[in-house]
């Protein structure tokens, strides 16, 4: 990083701070009950979420070597994954309470003679990690990633004077508090526009269900089922290729599949669960847990296959696939669904219930005229969201500018 100021100093990271690792549970009396901060409480912020913070009993000697002190910058050197690069920095902002930090992630400490002000580093290291620079400097052992800690205390820090360090630190506290202003604004504005979708999809359903004559799903489908457990059956997960494509809930996203995280069981499942083969075209909804009620269509020429999560609706000449799945997502049919939830260890809907559910039935000249008017909008909802993500990825951009201005002594 270059030193355009003739009264900066260029020292590296071991030489102005101190760094403590982690802690592991206690395994010996005595015990203190501390709060302990892990890689889950950091944002991609920089910032602390304390929603979800640890209590833990930890043994008082490991506790006092790894008290959290207020203004310590904690570092997450281990975890993440193939799209969460470690090296996230937050800092510990509290001043009462017990707190220590886990073995996912290291404490830096500004020394006292470093005249460093620790919000400027702050800003420095988090404007490493947003850079992609502290990327380079890690390791992977058995998927996971790990910093590589000795290279990473030997990252160089510009060191103004303290007054112009605060005075930096100021001015971008200032253009990032108008940036998330802005964020915010846009972020609505997607909310916004995609309420606006949902409305005139919810607004033509309750129309046409208050007003058409129904029938129930049954009748206008010649296969509604579900797959099962392959735990049950002793059937092993495999990789991609040598099995069959296992689509659970996770993968069935509102009008769209999420196959991002697939995952495949031996063939022999299709052996025993036929019934539940998918075939091109199939609604799949979801009847079990929080994800219930998202809709969308097999729409892959994988040969596949469901657990009992899922429920597989095949249409019939009476029903257009797209119209089903439009129904389903919408929030008028959403506040259905739920009203006839099952409540036992997880939320669930019968295959019953999704048989004997009555739908308007449109001739399917109305049906394919109501998929194209709502494809039009959806596409135009797609068209605004993609504006308005341009937007906040320009003000994020934005961001990145004003810390490589502000270290390289421009701003």
């Amino acid at each position: 990083m270059a030193n355009s100021k003739q009264d900066w100093e260029i020292k590296t990271l071991e030489e102005v701070c101190d760094f403590y690792n982690g802690l592991w549970k206690g395994k010996k009396l005595p015990f203190e009950t501390v709060n302990v901060i892990r890689n889950t409480n950091f944002t991609k912020e920089g910032q602390l979420d304390d929603s979800d913070i640890a209590v833990l009993d930890v043994e008082e000697k490991q506790f006092q070597k790894r008290q959290l002190k207020y203004g310590d910058i904690i570092l997450e050197k281990s975890g993440g994954g193939p799209k969460q690069p470690v090296g996230r920095v937050i800092i510990f902002n509290k001043k009462d309470g017990k707190y220590s930090f886990s073995n996912f992630t290291s404490v830096i400490r500004v020394n006292d003679s470093s005249k460093l002000d620790f919000i400027y580093l702050h800003k420095l290291l988090h404007h490493l990690y947003i850079s992609g620079y502290t990327e380079k400097l890690q390791k992977h052992t058995t998927g996971i990633r790990n910093l590589d800690f000795t290279e990473y205390k030997k990252l160089e820090v510009p060191l103004p004077p303290i007054t112009e360090q605060k005075r930096i630190v100021g001015i971008l506290n200032e253009k990032f508090g108008t940036i998330e202003e802005l964020k915010k604004i846009t972020e609505r504005q997607i909310v916004d526009a995609k309420e606006l979708f949902e409305s005139e999809v919810s607004e033509i359903f309750s129309e046409h269900y208050e007003q058409e004559e129904k029938l129930p799903l049954s009748e206008m489908t010649s296969l509604i089922t579900k797959g099962s457990s392959p735990k049950w059956q002793g059937i092993k997960y495999v990789k991609e290729g040598e099995g069959v494509l296992f689509v659970t809930s996770k993968n069935v996203g509102i009008g769209t599949l999420l196959m991002e995280n697939a995952t495949y069981l031996e063939k022999r499942f299709n052996e025993i669960q036929k019934r539940s083969i998918l075939q091109h075209g199939d609604v799949l909804t979801n009847i079990v847990g929080a994800s219930i009620g998202r809709t969308a269509i097999y729409n892959l020429e994988k040969v596949a296959n469901t657990n009992q999560a899922v429920c597989i609706m095949r249409c019939n000449e009476k029903l257009q696939n797209q119209f089903l799945v439009y129904l389903l997502n919408s929030k008028y049919f959403i506040e259905i669904l739920h009203a006839n939830e099952v409540n036992n260890a997880r939320a669930n809907l019968s295959l019953a219930f999704f048989s004997n559910l009555e739908i308007p039935a449109l001739p399917i000249d109305k049906q394919i005229e109501i998929i194209k008017k709502l494809d039009e909008l959806s596409e135009k909802t797609k068209e605004l969201e993609a504006i308005f993500r341009r937007k906040i990825a320009d003000l994020e951009e934005l961001k990145k500018s004003y810390l490589e201005q502000a270290f390289s002594g421009n701003l």
